[in-house]
C-alpha cells in the first residue's frame, strides 16, 4: 500500500492511498495501517475507522459529504479544519 497524502486532523488520521483494490480513502485513529487492517476497514467501516475503495468520483464525493461536513455541523475550528482536509484529500484523489 502506498499512501499517497495524510493529514492528521480531529483526532483522525485521514489518506488517500493507492492499494492492492485500488485507490483508497481511509479514515481512522491509528498512526498506521497494513493491507490486513484496510480489508478489515473496508468490509466493517466504522464512524472512527475505516476505509472506501473506488472511483475517484465517488471517494470525493465521499469525502466532501463526511469530512465535509464539518463544515456546516461543528463550531469555527472544526470548519476551518474541515475545509483543509477536504481540499488537501480532493487534490490527492485527483492527482492520482
Amino acid at each position: 500500500m502506498e499512501i499517497l497524502e495524510l493529514v492528521e486532523e480531529m483526532g483522525t488520521n485521514y489518506m488517500i492511498a493507492r492499494t492492492h483494490r485500488g485507490l483508497a480513502y481511509i479514515w481512522t485513529w491509528r498512526p498506521e495501517i497494513d493491507e490486513d487492517d484496510l480489508d478489515a476497514m473496508i468490509s466493517r467501516p466504522t464512524a472512527e475507522h475505516g476505509a472506501l475503495v473506488g472511483p475517484k468520483e465517488k471517494l470525493i464525493w465521499e469525502v466532501e459529504n463526511c469530512v465535509g461536513s464539518y463544515r456546516w455541523c461543528g463550531d469555527d475550528e472544526q470548519a476551518e479544519a474541515a475545509e483543509e482536509v477536504v481540499e488537501v484529500l480532493k487534490a490527492a484523489i485527483e492527482a492520482a
